[in-house]
């Protein structure tokens, strides 16, 4: 490991994919302060929109995202109305500004809704917010709920970035963390999107899982590369067991502590941007 990383192995500090972040979330932005910025975007200004989809099919033990697990439908769908109202409230603010250059689907599991559903969000911001032909739409996919068809379905309805959640490739790292797919089922969806034109892949992992060491990451490592994903996102297991409760079924002894935690993370540097 860098020596030069060795002070900063105890530090903890807040992931940088939420700004603000969630230390600085406080109950002052409330539904006025909310109407107010969004009375601030000008005609013509670009924004983003993230639509956040909090249902999954079963629990991932290392999990920090807002979801629950839910197996009926039904509430799912519900939901998705109660979204569409949320994204015509959104536009009736709006009133015209602004302009949508990308919508990105995070979850949770964003592939729960069936296409129709997700052909109705779609709908609902492009008719109340406005969506442009060169808007990227993007989405969030659990490689183990997709099926036949629907790499080609999604490029239809205008998704051309996709990122993979994979985490880890070793079978013992995917016990340990309750989300057990092998290397072949992502191989197939990557297969079925590219065929479907998707020209921007993206494949999640995670350093510092429980049963992590250096020589299964590297074969991890060495699997993600032979798939040849447009970007990779690397990111740091948190854990935090007094905060989540999932996170409880991880067996402490099991994580790499900070040494092995720093060699990971120094080992994904040299094989993705060698």
């Amino acid at each position: 490991m860098r020596d030069s990383w060795r002070p900063y192995l105890q530090i903890r500090a807040p992931r940088y994919t939420s700004y603000p972040s969630a230390l600085r979330f406080n109950d002052g932005v409330d539904a006025g302060a909310f109407a107010d910025k969004l009375a601030g975007i000008g005609p013509y200004e670009p924004v983003s929109l993230y639509v956040h989809v909090p249902f999954c099919r079963r629990m991932c033990w290392y999990c920090g995202c807002t979801m629950r697990v839910e197996n009926n439908y039904a509430r799912v769908r519900r939901y998705v109305d109660a979204l569409c109202e949320e994204i015509r409230a959104v536009g009736d603010v709006l009133s015209g500004r602004g302009r949508p250059i990308g919508v990105h689907f995070g979850g949770g599991t964003p592939n729960i809704l069936h296409n129709e559903d997700l052909a109705r969000v779609l709908q609902a911001v492009e008719e109340s917010i406005g969506l442009t032909d060169d808007a990227r739409l993007a989405i969030e996919l659990d490689p183990r709920l997709l099926e036949n068809g629907d790499a080609a379905a999604l490029r239809t309805l205008g998704f051309t970035r996709i990122s993979l959640g994979v985490q880890d490739f070793d079978r013992h790292v995917q016990e340990a963390i309750n989300r057990v797919q092998s290397f072949e089922l992502v191989e197939a969806c990557v297969s079925d999107m590219r065929v479907a034109g998707v020209d921007d892949l993206s494949i999640d992992i995670l350093y510092g899982l429980p049963k992590q060491t250096e020589r299964t990451f590297l074969r991890t490592l060495d699997k993600v590369v032979a798939l040849s994903p447009d970007r990779v996102s690397v990111f740091g297991y948190a854990h935090l067991p007094s905060v989540l409760a999932n996170q409880r079924m991880i067996v402490d002894a099991d994580l790499p502590d900070d040494a092995l935690r720093g060699e990971l993370a120094e080992m994904a540097d040299g094989a993705l941007l060698r």
